[in-house]
């Protein structure tokens, strides 16, 4: 899920003294107390009755306890049990309530609903646009070759390229604006490759369709699917990831499965889930184009297949199909796969990358330096995103900067630079998560609302055009 907030982010949260739950509750809500007034940042923190098995937790935040779409100013999936708040979408002096949605096998089960005040006066709006005055309402990304897809309402909306069906409408044809895929409505995450999409559902199974010449729909065909299908034999998903023409996802225990054209450990691929040998503790699992990479639980990571451009994190060399763990890349908490590099989110805020820096991705001027590095002047980082030849980063005070290859306006910068200087994402404000394909950009703000920049010959930035933007233009929903 590139570029969504995750359990981790904030490593400075407020201490906050844990008491017994008040009631016995499926999902009991500990910090802050209820009616609180809090300094940012905010840590949230539930706890689940024993013997439950929840896969995952859907956290929301709103302004008031209705939990509307245009009250919400986070909606986000976690699989731990506590989730920090990004302080730029925190206003002094507002209230904000929150609950928790646990989802396992059987259904899921809602908290009870607690509330928090922001210390300090309330203050003017600082004049950037920050998506209230926009529909939206959607609350994950998936961005592919030419085609870019949403979860809004229950319901999953793609728009662009479609000439294999990666659209989900039953039809291969093309749309500029968000058209209905056909029967989704408990969607948590979604994942896209070049011309396939797949959507994890609440109880862990997973349906993909698109393209399906290598597997990568996993259904145990080479047939190309209009409409959502389900993959075979997995049921217990909690984290999915695609790229290219191959799909994988973390399951339950903390292994990794992968199917379609590359990193199965086989030669010839699958069309089915294969359990990849040598990963456990996963956390979520990264495709690029022709490697893998997993987060591991404690903050490492592992990485296999092509090597070609350092993608493994240990310089170029021979390509490496059994899981290898990147050397002195500790503290991990958020991982994003491109298409040949990588970028982590570390526990202190900062990011590191490495593999092809051909674009300048990784954030140094040294095209032919692959080993993982810092990305230079950038702290209080909140999640980190890669696409084929870029990259970006969303900040704690709700902005976001990205770097790498600029064609088309992928960088949102107002240009079409290229460059390995982060540069700031202009006129958007209040990034909660941004999600970057092969040339185009998209991104959420607090309060749902998406926009997109880059390239948009396909379609693929849904504003009803055909025209690139170099700066952020919202959704024609």
């Amino acid at each position: 899920m590139q570029g969504d907030l995750r359990e981790g982010e904030d490593s400075t949260t407020t201490t906050i003294d844990i008491s017994e739950p008040v009631a016995p509750e499926d999902v009991s809500l500990f910090a802050p107390f209820d009616e609180m007034v809090v300094e940012p940042p905010v840590k949230l923190i539930w706890q689940t009755k024993e013997g439950l098995d929840f896969t995952i937790y859907q956290v929301q935040v709103a302004t008031d306890d209705s939990f509307t779409t245009k009250s919400r100013i986070l909606d986000v999936g976690t699989y731990g049990s506590s989730l920090d708040v990004p302080s730029g979408l925190l206003k002094p002096g507002q209230t904000y309530y929150w609950h928790v949605i646990a989802w396992n096998t059987s259904g899921s089960t809602t908290s009870a609903t607690r509330s928090f005040t922001v210390f300090g006066e309330a203050e003017e709006p600082d004049g950037g646009t920050d998506g209230g005055d926009v529909e939206g309402g959607a609350l994950g990304l998936a961005l592919g070759s030419g085609h870019t897809c949403a979860i809004k309402e229950d319901n999953v909306y793609c728009w662009g390229l479609n000439l294999y069906g990666q659209l989900g409408t039953g039809t291969t044809g093309e749309s500029t604006s968000p058209v209905l895929v056909e029967g989704l409505t408990d969607a948590v995450q979604l994942a896209a490759g070049d011309f396939h999409t797949c959507a994890l559902l609440t109880g862990g199974t997973v349906k993909c369709w698109g393209h399906n010449n290598y597997g990568q729909l996993g259904d145990g065909t080479n047939e190309g699917k209009l409409v959502p299908t389900l993959v075979e034999d997995l049921t217990d998903a909690t984290f999915l990831s695609a790229r290219a023409n191959s799909t994988c996802a973390v399951v339950s225990g903390g292994q990794v499965k992968c199917w379609g054209r590359d990193g199965v450990q086989v030669s010839s691929g699958s069309n089915t889930p294969q359990l990849i040998e040598g990963v456990e503790d996963a956390v979520e699992v990264g495709v690029g184009r022709e490697f893998f990479c997993a987060r591991i639980e404690g903050g490492t990571v592992k990485c296999w297949g092509v090597n070609s451009s350092g993608e493994l994190g240990n310089g170029k060399g021979e390509s490496n199909f059994t899981p290898t763990t990147v050397s002195g890349v500790t503290g991990v908490v958020d991982l994003a796969v491109g298409g040949n590099h990588v970028c982590v989110l570390l526990e202190n805020g900062t990011a590191t990358c490495w593999g092809d820096n051909g674009n300048g991705q990784l954030g140094h001027p040294s095209a032919g330096d692959n080993a993982p590095a810092v990305v230079s002047g950038l702290t209080n980082i909140a999640f980190v995103a890669t696409g084929s030849w870029h990259s970006c980063a969303g900040f704690k005070d709700g902005s976001a900067k990205c770097w790498g290859n600029g064609a088309n306006g992928r960088l949102g910068n107002g240009t079409a630079m290229t460059g390995a200087d982060a540069t700031l994402v202009v006129d958007v404000t209040n990034w909660v998560g941004i999600s970057l394909g092969n040339a185009h950009s998209c991104g959420l703000v607090a309060g749902g609302a998406v926009y997109c920049w880059g390239n948009n010959t396909d379609g693929q930035l849904g504003d009803g055009t055909k025209t690139s933007q170099v700066r952020p233009k919202a959704v024609n929903w």
